[in-house]
């Protein structure tokens, strides 16, 4: 995963204002892009909520409005996860797909 995917996801899924990277079994937040600057604490939130849904066994992805929009959540294989929040009225059809990317290991070589 790099900072250019993360940021590439982020502008292809309409209404998403932040896309958070996290770690949840080392409870950290690893990458983030958004249109704002957002407090660590927020980021840090955020990473606490993905990290209790999936604990808890809420199967990816896990989608939670909000009257500021939606909060989204998706799970990758390797205790990665990905936190968005998304404008009020975000489409988030086809966010599954466009995470796999983010997912996706990066080669090591050509």
């Amino acid at each position: 995963m790099t900072r250019p995917t993360l940021a590439d996801f982020r502008k292809a899924q309409p209404g998403c204002e932040l896309a958070a990277l996290v770690d949840l079994g080392a409870r950290t937040v690893l990458l983030t892009d958004s249109a704002v600057r957002h407090a660590q604490e927020h980021l840090d939130a955020l990473e606490r909520e993905a990290r209790q849904l999936f604990e808890g066994g809420a199967l990816s992805p896990v989608i939670i409005a909000g009257p500021r929009g939606l909060r989204v959540f998706l799970r990758g294989e390797g205790g990665e996860a990905l936190c968005c929040l998304m404008a009020p009225g975000a489409d988030v059809s086809g966010i599954t797909q466009r995470a796999a990317a983010v997912f996706a290991p990066q080669g090591g070589g050509e």
